[in-house]
């Protein structure tokens, strides 16, 4: 009996494969099981021309892909999260730990109301509910060690001088000698926050100005998780998949003040029942602290802008250099998702953090 004509045969791919995706390359075409390209090469002894021709040119391939790494250094490294088993026993970050979620993320924040033209996104596949972290247990479960991570933070938010700069707001002039060249012909208006003395920030009067500081402004800051590809207040198509997508942003309204944090749900869909199950220590630990990471960014902008409106109500500044990670370090993963991969991220990626001693804005 003959195949039914929309059935196709499903090439037999890698364990890494199913997770990552295929890497259509020139150098893999052909090669059954499908390939990765995250394999560390290795030769047997008395290999063949061939052999060795196919090994060179597949570390050549992940040099290309990799930031001139082999996935061989990136392993030895300890960088490369499918190989990376050091934490099997979960000790790396427990998602049980007992850390207090702080008021600012905690789950109510999580249920913002969505336009009346927008509905929730279905999780997708085998399962039931929407991707609403406050109403869906699942998806709660899937984000808390984020959240947990993202509180650790918030919670010693006051040991950092950035907030302390911030929540101070001691708003100086920029002068025209240190404005960037790109904005010379918007030089007028710009201010800066600079850091102030460290037995100023760090005193308890200080510290305690900044602990209070974020109570106050993050009741206006509320959370939402969309589709990275979609606009968050139409729901329509924003951004073409080919061309990578937005990991958050925050939206501030003129009308009620709130700002509103959107996330994208798409790295958690990895955490998800039927998935998760098939990730290691490592990558499940990717997974949650990139999306911690942009908690932090996003709230940092909602943050921002809700003391930005309290103290120029009558200015619609832009956060120049804000828009630079708040963690400083790589950016980026070492290789952007294939599109039939199950996971976004590739080789882990080191997180550095980075003081930054002034911020500046433009008023209009």
């Amino acid at each position: 009996m003959p195949p039914h004509p929309c059935w196709r045969p499903q090439i037999p791919r890698t364990e890494l494969a199913n997770i990552y995706g295929h890497l259509r390359e020139p150098v893999l075409r052909g090669v059954i099981p499908l390939k990765s390209a995250l394999t560390p090469v290795t030769l047997k002894p008395h290999s063949t021309d061939h052999e060795r021709k196919f090994a060179d040119d597949v570390r050549w391939l992940q040099r290309l892909c990799y930031g001139n790494f082999t996935a061989a250094e990136l392993e030895r490294l300890d960088a490369l999260a499918p190989l990376y088993h050091i934490y099997e026993d979960e000790t790396a970050v427990n998602p049980n730990a007992d850390i207090t979620i702080h008021p600012a993320i905690q789950r109510k924040k999580w249920n913002y109301p969505m336009p009346k033209n927008i509905a929730e996104f279905p999780l997708g596949g085998d399962l039931d509910g929407y991707w609403n972290a406050c109403t869906d247990d699942t998806v709660w479960e899937a984000i808390l060690p984020s959240i947990r991570i993202a509180s650790l933070y918030i919670s010693h938010a006051d040991l950092w001088p950035w907030f302390d700069a911030l929540l101070a707001t001691e708003w100086t002039d920029v002068p025209p000698s240190e404005v960037p060249f790109t904005l010379i012909r918007s030089s007028e208006g710009l201010k800066r926050f600079n850091t102030r003395d460290p037995l100023v920030y760090g005193s308890e009067k200080g510290r305690m100005n900044v602990r209070n500081g974020i109570l106050k402004h993050s009741k206006n800051i509320y959370f939402r998780l969309i589709s990275s590809f979609t606009d968050p207040a139409s729901g329509v198509l924003a951004v073409d998949h080919k061309k990578g997508s937005i990991s958050g942003q925050t939206l501030t309204s003129k009308i009620s003040n709130d700002s509103v944090v959107t996330i994208s749900f798409h790295p958690l869909a990895a955490l998800l029942p039927g998935t998760v199950e098939k990730l290691n220590t490592a990558e499940r630990r990717l997974v949650q602290v990139e999306v911690a990471k942009t908690i932090i960014h996003e709230f940092g902008h909602g943050l921002f802008q809700q003391v930005y409106k309290a103290y120029f109500p009558s200015h619609n500044g832009d956060e120049i250099y804000f828009h630079q990670e708040v963690f400083g370090g790589t950016t980026r993963a070492l290789r952007e998702p294939l599109e039939d991969s199950l996971l976004d991220l590739a080789p882990s990626k080191k997180v550095f953090f980075n003081g930054h001693n002034h911020l500046t804005l433009t008023h209009h």
